[in-house]
């Protein structure tokens, strides 16, 4: 993989257009490929006059040479390489060299997913995938050759495979994608195992967290969530901290502050509304709360991270079973 810095002066790209393409994944299963068997793949351009960006994760596994071009990054990709795109990342990629019209198979293929929900059940609530996601784009590893990780791109190839099948097993995508996030994460010298979750320490405060998933935009009482783990409420609090490591009421403000920021990427909803919507009572509240977790006011984290200047913009919704969808 070679890698050169921006893309004035190079052909292949001229950039005249950005698109949000929004990606319905289920939420029991949130992953979706587009693979031969079940998408109608378009013919590319010579010439790529628009960047995109996901509300997920994007996997692109290569069986032909292509360019890529990541945030203003241009890679040149070699056959059997990985590219792994986190969300809102803009970008757009193209095959490396003339192709034959009558070519039907694609020169790559695509996994769509949220590595957060669906390795949810293996992970402790403290474990951050966006400290994965920033490291990333902090060391530019967007790019993984076979010569540099065999086995992470071997595990891209099994996944696809699974997916394939037209009722995947979703506990061995499951597992082959945790495998997947441990390479990965080894590879960007992060520690993943020691924030796994023990599942039988979070059994009997599981209830709570996943009643917490669910009404975050409401009032939540500390008596309800005991109840829901047929506990007392001293006990509750001290069996929720242990199990967790944050108190309920901390995790209850991550989940917001969380939800938050994905509507303040993606969405034009003014932060009044999303602090509303996401179960704070007032805009001081919620600033109060990001400028603890983050060190910074909502308005001037908004602006830093939601910066993109668009000539054009616009929105697509995309399933993984509709074929007639142009990646």
């Amino acid at each position: 993989m070679k890698e050169k810095s921006g893309f004035k002066g190079n052909p292949s790209f001229q950039i005249k257009e950005y698109v949000y393409r929004e990606y319905v994944l289920d939420p029991d299963f949130p992953i979706g490929a587009f693979v031969q068997e079940n998408y109608k793949f378009s013919l590319e351009s010579e010439v790529i006059t628009y960047l995109h960006f996901h509300n997920c994760m994007e996997i692109m596994y290569c069986y032909e040479a292509r360019i890529v071009n990541i945030e203003n990054r241009i890679y040149y990709l070699e056959p059997g390489s990985v590219c792994v795109i986190p969300q809102n990342m803009m970008h757009n990629s193209k095959r490396n060299e003339v192709i034959p019209e009558d070519l039907n198979s694609p020169c790559a293929e695509y996994l769509f997913l949220d590595p957060a929900v669906l390795l949810g059940d293996f992970f402790t609530e403290v474990y951050s995938f966006q400290s994965v996601y920033d490291q990333i784009s902090r060391e530019v590893k967007n790019v993984i050759t076979e010569r540099e990780n065999s086995k992470l791109c071997k595990i891209v190839r099994m996944i696809l495979k699974e997916m394939r099948s037209k009722c995947p097993d979703h506990d061995m995508v499951k597992g082959l994608f945790l495998i997947f996030w441990i390479e990965l994460t080894r590879t960007l010298n992060l520690t993943s195992g020691g924030r796994m979750s023990k599942r039988r320490e979070l059994t009997e405060v599981y209830p709570a967290m996943v009643y917490i998933r669910e009404h975050y935009k409401e009032k939540i009482d500390t008596a309800v969530l005991a109840d829901q783990c047929h506990m007392s409420v001293s006990q509750f609090r001290k069996n929720f901290k242990k199990c967790v490591g944050i108190s309920s009421g901390e995790y209850a403000r991550n989940r917001r502050l969380a939800m938050a920021c994905q509507m303040l990427l993606e969405t034009e909803i003014g932060i009044l509304d999303v602090a509303m919507l996401c179960g704070f009572t007032s805009v001081a509240a919620f600033n109060s709360c990001f400028i603890a977790k983050y060190g910074i006011s909502v308005s001037k984290w908004k602006k830093e991270n939601c910066s993109i200047k668009k000539k054009v913009y616009s929105h697509r919704v995309y399933r993984s079973d509709n074929n007639e969808s142009k990646k």
